[in-house]
């Protein structure tokens, strides 16, 4: 469908920029109010289950955001090579549940309530975090599944890294822990969410990691020949 459907546009690079911008303030806003929670959390006598699952995982979500960060950095560097920008139709809600095969084995996809037009990263994105918002497993079928749709429709170096940019920054764990903050969640469903948001991002960091160990060695093995 994307390879049907790709169109590409010019690249409004001070757009880019202001986009990141806009962004990695408020990723580095976000870190550095989980960094204070975590400050109040250790100066207690006795840490509540959540402060200390907050706690525990904070060095990992902090190296998550510094690589979302550096990710984002290279994205815009990378734009000063492109001239255009590719849009797709994104089916907007992709699940196994939207699949169906005929008697000849014949694939369709169906519910396209949500399509859009849009980069064709927003699709992984989105697939990505819901099919990964579970129990600790080892997903190499996400990392078979990126090639082989490489193989039919690949992106450029820039959209890969906006790609891993935007997969690695654990926002849902950001945004449990200030719903938390805010009262909004109780101890035993803050707790509940959190570790699945823990999940998540180790689950994410498997696949996004194994990516980028790939794309690492097609590119020194480009730079030796």
């Amino acid at each position: 469908m994307h390879t049907a459907t790709s169109t590409f546009n010019k690249l409004e690079k001070e757009v880019a920029k202001q986009h990141y911008d806009e962004i990695s303030a408020r990723w580095l806003q976000q870190q550095q109010q989980y960094e204070s929670y975590i400050e109040k959390a250790e100066k207690r006598w006795y840490m509540s289950p959540f402060e200390l699952q907050a706690v525990t995982y904070f060095i990992e979500a902090r190296h998550s955001t510094t690589f979302a960060l550096e990710k984002l950095e290279k994205w815009v560097e990378q734009l000063e090579e492109e001239e255009q920008g590719r849009v797709v139709l994104n089916h907007g809600n992709l699940s196994p549940d939207h699949f169906l095969i005929d008697d000849e084995g014949s694939p369709y996809l169906i519910n396209f309530e949500k399509a859009s037009y849009s980069s064709p990263i927003y699709e992984f994105i989105y697939y990505y975090r819901s099919y990964l918002n579970q129990y600790p497993f080892i997903s190499d079928e996400c990392v078979n599944l990126f090639y082989t749709y490489q193989s039919q429709c690949k992106w450029t170096e820039a959209e890969k890294s906006l790609f891993m940019c935007y997969m690695a920054y654990p926002h849902n764990l950001y945004q449990v822990i200030n719903e938390f903050k805010q009262g909004k969640l109780d101890e035993m469903t803050g707790c509940k969410l959190i570790n699945k948001k823990i999940w998540q991002m180790k689950n994410i960091e498997f696949v996004v990691l194994k990516i980028k160990e790939t794309e690492d060695k097609e590119n020194q093995e480009k730079v030796e020949t």
